[in-house]
């Protein structure tokens, strides 16, 4: 082995080296990068998250209003029917009497 041979090996080596230390770190930003934005969109899907079970409890508070309301206005209307029945037969029996 000469030590013509054994310059070009280190050389070669150290070439190699250097390269995959540029490659590396490239590497490194780049899953930096990627890490850092991986974070970003997990904190923002969180928060779309949050809101989201905010609109579903507001959204499951007016459906309760409004099976409140409905029944409400279920009961009014049956009031208001049985009213209306009872002033017919007032009516009715006034009449009865006038004859």
């Amino acid at each position: 082995m000469n030590d013509h041979w054994h310059d070009e090996y280190a050389e070669a080596r150290h070439d190699h080296r250097g390269e995959y230390a540029d490659e590396r770190h490239d590497h490194d930003i780049d899953y930096a990068e990627k890490g850092h934005r991986h974070y970003d969109d997990e904190r923002e899907l969180a928060g779309v998250r949050r809101d989201l079970d905010h609109v579903i409890a507001d959204l499951r508070e007016l459906r309760e209003d409004l099976a409140a309301a409905l029944g409400r206005i279920r009961q009014l209307e049956a009031e208001h029917e049985a009213d209306v029945r009872r002033e017919n037969w007032e009516l009715r029996d006034a009449g009865k009497d006038e004859l």
